[in-house]
């Protein structure tokens, strides 16, 4: 296996399209990483590049220490999982994965040993004489990625692989992939616009938008330590609380207030915005709805809002709340009913806070 290096790389289409920008990655030998971001913003574009199937308007793209910006797509040793499927039809499953290695010409007995080991690992040895039509979409995927794993390429690409089907075969195949990955301890760059499966299956996770990167890191410190407001409010589900107010000041404390809600800032966050220079001045704050609760009141991070709607998921809820103008959602135990319309009390946990410049959009 192999890393991969993307050393300042640029595609533009003509001259007013910018589909990446500066796009500067090392991918680590043997490792699980995954691209994830809103529609357009450059993921499959990088991965199509990476397979030789764009060309690099600029900058370097490296397999292990090898250049490869002007290696045919066939010599690269990558091999690619498409969102489609794009299996032949008239061929049965032995032959859809096969067929790369009859490309190749390798005999006939190293296609059967490699086809029937890719099919053992991934429990279709059973479909092998089938058709993709007798196949349901699971099975497609999983003979895709059969294709894929026979040629024992350096790298392997997969563009959205799960997005056609149902949620309950996502879930599983999530799990598949990830077992297969460990199994067979191969580089994988996996895009997709599934935070969840971001957040689920990588070792560490490229968040873009509009063409840049805006933070590589683990799931933990992407989730936790977000780099900016687009990725703390891209990554999590429900989605993270915004708050705009002032940074103040009582009796040597620090607070965070706007015409709502006036919560207390620890002491090691207040350390933070006070060497920065934020005291007495504009701060976005930013709550995940779990950090948000009806248990262990205080005074100096409580507050009061509104029901507008519970959804109710059984074991938790998440509460559609209002405080003044502002929208609020908080997950919640599931046992209780909440109506809309009704006045409820409810404390945020600070120590999870984070805080946002209201200019740059940077986390402070």
């Amino acid at each position: 296996m192999a890393s991969l290096t993307f050393h300042h790389v640029h595609k533009k289409y003509g001259t007013d399209h910018h589909a990446l920008k500066d796009f500067h990655l090392e991918v680590r030998d043997q490792e699980f990483l995954v691209i994830v971001g809103p529609s357009g913003c450059g993921k499959s574009t990088a991965l199509r590049m990476t397979a030789g199937l764009e060309k690099v308007t600029e900058g370097e793209l490296y397999l292990g220490n090898e250049l490869i910006n002007h290696v045919p797509p066939k010599d690269r040793d990558i091999a690619m999982v498409f969102q489609n499927y794009a299996l032949y039809p008239h061929m049965t499953v032995f032959d859809n994965m096969a067929f790369g290695l009859k490309l190749r010409k390798l005999s006939k007995r190293e296609i059967e040993k490699r086809v029937h080991e890719a099919a053992e690992i991934l429990e279709i040895g059973h479909l092998l004489k089938r058709k993709p039509k007798a196949l349901s979409g699971g099975q497609r995927q999983r003979v895709a990625i059969g294709r894929s794993i026979v040629r024992e390429p350096q790298v392997f690409l997969m563009d959205e692989p799960l997005s056609n089907l149902d949620a309950k075969l996502r879930t599983a195949m999530r799990t598949e992939i990830s077992k297969l990955h460990q199994r067979l301890k191969t580089t994988v760059i996996y895009v997709t616009h599934d935070q969840t499966e971001a957040m689920t299956m990588a070792d560490r996770i490229v968040v873009m938008y509009n063409g840049e990167i805006q933070q590589v890191a683990s799931p933990h410190d992407i989730y936790h330590h977000p780099a900016n407001q687009f990725v703390a409010g891209f990554i999590g589900s429900p989605g993270i609380n915004f708050f705009k107010g002032i940074i103040e000041e009582q009796n040597g404390e620090l607070f965070f207030a706007n015409s709502s809600i006036r919560l207390h800032i620890p002491k090691e966050k207040s350390g933070v915005l006070q060497r920065k220079g934020y005291l007495r001045k504009e701060a976005v704050l930013g709550i995940r709805p779990e950090h948000v609760n009806e248990q262990g009141q205080r005074e100096e991070t409580s507050f009061q809002a509104q029901v507008e709607l519970s959804e109710n998921m059984g074991s938790e809820q998440f509460l559609h709340a209002a405080i003044g103008e502002a929208p609020l959602i908080a997950r919640l135990d599931g046992a209780k009913n909440l109506s809309p319309g009704e006045e409820i009390s409810l404390s945020v946990n600070m120590e999870h806070a984070v805080f946002f410049d209201p200019h740059t959009e940077a986390a402070i």
